[in-house]
């Protein structure tokens, strides 16, 4: 499934946001905002679930910015 055109889910970027709200027929700014906000919230709780996954570990260590 391609995220804003783009295949490879480590790929998708800020630029992405624009398609994938085109897409979806939504708002492009609606979207940016909610994914930004997902991903924040993903981010601060992953440290706090025992997500027995190698991917989970990584991604609790990175401090990724807000898209």
């Amino acid at each position: 499934m391609k995220i804003g055109g783009e295949c490879s889910s480590d790929k998708v970027s800020k630029a992405n946001l624009g398609p994938l709200a085109e897409d979806a027929g939504l708002a492009k700014p609606l979207v940016r905002r909610h994914v930004s906000n997902l991903a924040e919230t993903v981010s601060l709780n992953l440290d706090k679930n025992a997500i027995k996954h190698p991917v989970a570990g990584t991604l609790a260590e990175q401090n990724i910015p807000a898209l």
